[in-house]
């Protein structure tokens, strides 16, 4: 066999796991059949992201492996950081990034206790919440957030030398009271 994403039994237990995104730790489990992922509450997985197509893409079941195809998306998909323009097939550890959503493929060959080999007929289940990492999309974030720290910086510059200009002979009085060496020209 040449990985584990196929079992005995001709289905893989599989999942996606949010590494980035709004849900960063949270598992969904795949079934046998087709997955619809996209913005609307209808799809299978629901992920509330404005970047997403309300169908964005598809993970189905075909010929012993999942295979992703992108649902003509606005902003695509990029299985690896590659764009998805065809189906592909997924193998374990692969990065389907859609939006601001990066998702991983794993699988593992043991059965889950209690679950048929041919698998669920209806949708995936709902989700769960593993903490495996910590979460990892902050960048953006800290862009904002460095982002207003230079603009609050400028607004306070800028706040002083009005004050310098508004009033320069109180101003002269206060440098000279602190002793500050500064000769202000009018």
């Amino acid at each position: 066999m040449e990985d584990q994403t196929v079992m005995a039994s001709g289905w893989s237990q599989a999942k996606l796991v949010v590494r980035q995104g709004a849900q960063t730790g949270t598992s969904f489990p795949l079934p046998p059949h087709a997955t619809e992922i996209g913005r609307d509450e209808t799809a299978d997985i629901s992920l509330q992201d404005p970047e997403m197509s309300r169908r964005h893409v598809r993970i189905s079941w075909q010929e012993g492996r999942y295979i992703l195809e992108d649902l003509n998306s606005t902003n695509g998909t990029f299985l690896n950081d590659t764009r998805v323009t065809a189906a592909q097939r997924l193998s374990p550890g692969d990065k389907i990034r859609m939006g601001q959503y990066v998702l991983e493929f794993q699988t593992h060959a043991e059965p889950v206790p209690g679950q048929p080999a041919a698998g669920p007929a209806d949708p995936a289940p709902a989700p769960t919440t593993a903490g495996e990492e910590p979460q990892k999309g902050g960048s953006r974030c800290l862009l904002w957030g460095c982002g207003c720290l230079v603009l609050l910086a400028m607004l306070v510059v800028i706040a002083a030398v009005v004050v310098v200009l508004a009033m320069p002979e109180q101003m002269q009085e206060l440098f000279n009271q602190y002793q500050i060496p500064i000769i202000l020209i009018d």
